[in-house]
């Protein structure tokens, strides 16, 4: 069954030189192009690209927290401290945060992906600020035992991190 679906989707028995000839069942009207790849072909190329990732971030004493790109991307990351005083989370650049991300991703459009941070700190609350072209739309403070969700929307030109609500531990 497996097999015979494949082959239908590939349609094996056509030339493979046409692009054209490796798609199957296209709408009427519908013209192929190949900077869409079409919604399949890019859910395949990139399904496992961002899988959750945990990232632990150890403060120790120290108030400011930078981000670097590639955990920047982990879907979740988990801080953890015994600062002085509150703590400040800074992201990353845009330049750097869209360097982080895999290049099998397609450079137009937009990508939104879940983001966790955990604040596991002995005390003191983290404030996640942005930088140039990086936002933080809604609620920046993670209490002390809290999770904090966002949405992270990232587009060549910008990257908005929204507060989606938080709870505690």
């Amino acid at each position: 069954m497996i097999r015979r679906l494949l082959a239908n989707y590939f349609r094996l028995g056509v030339n493979t030189a046409s692009f054209l000839g490796n798609m199957d069942g296209f709408p009427p009207g519908m013209t192929p192009d190949a900077s869409a790849l079409f919604g399949l072909n890019a859910l395949l190329s990139n399904i496992g690209v961002l899988d959750f990732d945990l990232v632990s971030v150890v403060g120790g004493a120290s108030v400011t927290i930078n981000l670097t790109g590639a955990q920047a991307i982990a879907n979740v990351i988990d801080y953890s401290g015994s600062p002085a005083g509150g703590v400040t989370m800074n992201l990353p650049s845009l330049a750097a945060f869209l360097a982080a991300l895999p290049s099998t991703l397609p450079g137009v459009g937009t990508l939104n992906y879940p983001m966790l941070i955990i604040n596991d700190s002995a005390g003191q609350i983290v404030t996640l600020t942005g930088t140039t072209g990086v936002t933080v739309v809604g609620t920046a403070t993670i209490a002390t035992a809290t999770v904090r969700l966002f949405l992270v929307s990232a587009t060549p030109t910008g990257i908005t991190l929204v507060n989606c609500g938080g709870w505690s531990l």
